[in-house]
């Protein structure tokens, strides 16, 4: 259970704080060290749900700790979670500690501008550690409020069960050894090609498409489309055929749309290199990215006709959250569920709120997922407080998240049309799924047949910048714990996208079908 803004100016148990040796008394603690102490101290418990956050924060690659803690204070709504310098070796002030215990706790606590050491940490916190608001938020982290299901829990993880302890493991840190002390040509090898090779060749032995490790340059890329910014031609590709990408849509004013590509036509190589899909598709999508102003080719299948274009890679702001004001209903596109889209799905709703139109469109089409934590944020603004908006399925677990604060409308007086396709994945199915799931009534999907994505991934960066994004749970649906993997979302109402109709007449089939949709006035909820 996320806790965000709900005890921020009253909120931790006295209990056996041990500080790292490596902390001196009288040490002048940097900003890194303070926040480390801090946030280690208020959330001791570390939760699976916590560890899935993914620190936007630059300047703490190499330290575990730091980001570890900077989780936990994000997850627990404590500190907002921003794409800024974080400067973690920048002295700390007892003026500024006082100010982060003022925002936090409401106390006043006498300070000047003299560095803070761990002395005057532990003066600091010791009005804290006395405060009501402290011991409730431990009490929280550790899941044992009354009256309050907490879904805060330890992964247990067996014993014997790492790869450190296979009888074999040895084998590939001998070989690893013996190539790089006795090789001919050891005087040659590229160390680092050779470790991010069998990495990656590590990772794709699991034959999971959506586990995936990242080059430094590829992690950059991917890290960047999550705030909706890439490098590359402006195409939106699906997979349906073993040896191509399917366009389903192209950017507006893109490289592509200059070059004449439309929905439909097929991408079947990419500079020279076949499309196989064998392996999942994200190969194929760093082929047509790369750095601006850099060229690609690409083959494009029209049809029966093939041909071969180049084009050249700009960089592409996509626009995750618009909306379009209609006739009978307020509709809100949502491209990419990427940071701090949360934030401006409110402002959208806001602004539907604000039309007195009844009816709400949703359109989560072309949608592939994102980030599972303002996922939960959006659900917060449908779902009525304490009721569950996610359950995640851990291998030796299951986490409950529930709505932690009321809903921003009494949305079972209006009329809320969800538009989904085929592209419309994982985080997309859970918004839709959950919100269908609570108002039967008054809710409906329209479109295609969604995705069918069920698992969860975390992201784990490293000092070099290279990432492995990995599967740790599945999701199934808050109140009926349904799993829609491998068959998708069906949806009430199937309607296909026209081509020729949007070609010749620029209407959307699938919108015209959503803003005209009749409600069965009999249902009750």
């Amino acid at each position: 259970m996320r806790i965000k803004n709900i005890f921020l100016v009253s909120l931790v148990c006295l209990f056996s704080f041990t500080v790292s040796p490596v902390l001196a008394e009288e040490k002048w603690l940097t900003l890194g060290d303070t926040l480390t102490l801090y946030f280690s101290e208020l959330f001791p418990v570390v939760n699976q749900e916590a560890n899935a956050v993914v620190v936007k924060y630059s300047g703490i690659s190499s330290r575990y700790a730091l980001r570890s803690a900077l989780q936990r204070g994000i997850y627990y709504g404590m500190i907002p979670n921003t794409s800024t310098e974080l400067d973690p070796d920048r002295p700390m002030t007892d003026r500024a500690f006082a100010l982060l215990l003022k925002k936090h706790f409401g106390l006043e606590i006498h300070s000047d501008f003299s560095p803070l050491t761990l002395v005057d940490y532990q003066q600091f916190m010791a009005s804290v550690r006395m405060s009501y608001s402290y011991q409730l938020i431990q009490e929280l982290n550790k899941g044992v409020v009354k009256g309050v299901e907490s879904d805060v829990k330890t992964q247990v993880v067996p014993e014997n069960n790492h790869l450190s302890t296979a009888d074999n493991y040895y084998v590939l840190d001998s070989v690893y050894s013996i190539i790089r002390d006795n090789y001919l040509k050891s005087q040659s090898i590229n160390e680092k090609e050779l470790i991010y090779g069998a990495t990656e060749w590590l990772v794709n032995q699991l034959g999971d498409q959506y586990t995936k490790f990242f080059r430094p340059d590829a992690s950059t890329d991917f890290q960047n489309s999550l705030d909706g910014t890439v490098v590359g031609i402006g195409v939106i590709i699906d997979v349906d055929a073993k040896w191509s990408l399917l366009i389903t849509d192209v950017i507006d004013h893109s490289p592509a749309e200059k070059a004449g590509i439309l929905p439909k036509d097929r991408i079947v190589g990419i500079d020279g290199i076949p499309v196989t899909t064998e392996d999942g598709i994200d190969d194929d999508i760093l082929r047509l990215r790369g750095q601006e102003g850099t060229t690609v080719h690409v083959n494009i299948l029209s049809g029966k006709t093939t041909r071969t274009v180049t084009i050249l890679r700009e960089k592409i702001q996509i626009k995750l959250v618009d909306t379009d004001e209609l006739p009978n209903a307020f509709r809100i596109i949502y491209g990419e569920v990427g940071f701090g889209t949360d934030k401006l799905i409110k402002d959208a709703l806001n602004k539907f709120l604000q039309t007195g139109k009844r009816r709400l469109i949703l359109d989560l089409r072309n949608n592939p997922g994102g980030s599972m934590f303002e996922t939960r944020n959006i659900l917060n603004f449908f779902i009525q407080k304490w009721q569950p908006t996610m359950i995640l399925r851990y291998p030796h677990v299951d986490t409950i998240s529930y709505a932690t604060e009321n809903p921003i409308a009494d949305w079972s007086k209006y009329e809320i049309v969800l538009l989904v396709n085929h592209d419309s994945a994982s985080a997309a199915e859970v918004i839709a799924s959950t919100i269908r799931e609570y108002f039967p009534a008054n809710s409906v999907i329209v479109g295609e047949t969604s995705y069918g994505k069920w698992t969860v991934q975390e992201l784990v960066s490293f000092d070099d910048n290279s990432l492995l994004k990995y599967t740790v749970a599945q999701w199934v649906t808050p109140k009926n714990e349904i799993s829609i993997n491998g068959v998708g979302i069906v949806p009430d109402k199937i309607v296909q996208f026209d081509i020729p109709t949007w070609k010749d007449k620029k209407i959307d089939t699938q919108v015209f079908a959503a803003e005209r949709y009749v409600f069965d006035k009999k249902k009750s909820n």
